[in-house]
């Protein structure tokens, strides 16, 4: 075997892999077909376990929506109060 670089990205869904490799120099990517194997070394993968589980401990959706149990309203409505000249009723 022999290295032509290094991995930069693997993209693509877990049973249809694609890759992206950062060449070394002095290698042509056209002198490469199709059908062509590639090997990659397994320590320089994460584990397959991260993409097919969800991690323990972890809620399962949201909170749902704003509610109004999350503090006091932010504005004074629709009347002055407290701005300029005392209100008298």
């Amino acid at each position: 075997m022999n290295r032509i670089g290094n991995v930069d990205e693997i993209f693509g869904p877990i049973n249809e892999s694609y890759f992206l490799i950062k060449r070394m120099g002095g290698i042509v990517a056209t002198s490469y077909k199709a059908g062509d194997k590639f090997y990659i070394n397994p320590s320089k993968l994460l584990p397959l376990s991260i993409f097919l589980t969800p991690p323990k401990g972890m809620p399962m959706g949201g909170r749902g929506g704003r509610g109004k149990d999350r503090g006091g309203d932010r504005g004074g409505g629709a009347s002055f109060h407290g701005r300029g000249a005392p209100h008298c009723s």
